[in-house]
C-alpha cells in the first residue's frame, strides 16, 4: 500500500503520477524540497494520507549551510509527537491519545497492543523528540 502524499505550492501541484487522478500534477521524484521550496518564507500545504486528513502547513523559516559533517535528511525542530499510522486522522488520534488514559476503557488494551507499549506507560501528544524522528528518516531508504 503506498501513503499518499501531495505538496501545493501556490496552484502547482507535486505528488506521485496516478493514472486514476484528474488532477494536473508535476511528478513529486523528480524535485527536492530546495528546489520546491527554494528561499525563507516560502511555504507549501502537505497533505499526507488523503483519506486521513493529516494537512499541514510547511514554512521555510531559516535556509542554513549544508554541514558536511552532518547526516541528511535531518530534523532542527518540531512540536507535539507523531500520530501512529493509519489511526483515524486527528479525530481518531484524539480519540486514542483519551482512551490510552482511561485504563477501565473496553479499548485500552487494545491500543496499548498496537502501540507496542508497556502497561501504564503514558501517551503525550505535546512530546516531541529531535532525536527520535532524526532516527526514523535517516533510518529511510532512499
Amino acid at each position: 500500500m503506498r501513503i499518499c502524499i501531495s505538496l501545493l505550492v501556490g496552484h502547482t501541484l507535486y505528488s506521485m503520477p496516478d493514472p486514476y487522478d484528474l488532477a494536473d500534477s508535476l511528478d513529486e521524484r523528480k524535485y527536492t524540497l530546495a528546489q520546491i521550496l527554494p528561499k525563507e518564507k516560502a511555504k507549501c500545504l502537505f497533505e499526507y494520507d488523503f483519506g486521513d486528513g493529516w494537512n499541514h502547513e510547511l514554512l521555510v523559516e531559516k535556509v542554513l549551510e549544508a554541514d558536511p559533517k552532518a547526516k541528511y535528511p535531518r530534523c532542527t525542530a518540531g512540536k507535539m509527537a507523531c500520530p501512529p499510522e493509519d489511526c483515524g486522522g486527528v479525530w481518531g488520534y484524539m480519540n486514542m491519545v483519551e482512551i490510552l488514559k482511561d485504563p477501565e476503557h473496553d479499548e485500552h488494551e487494545t491500543f496499548v497492543e498496537w502501540l507496542g507499549l508497556e502497561s501504564g506507560e503514558d501517551v503525550d501528544p505535546k512530546e516531541f523528540s529531535v532525536d527520535d524522528v532524526n532516527t526514523r528518516v535517516q533510518g529511510k531508504k532512499r
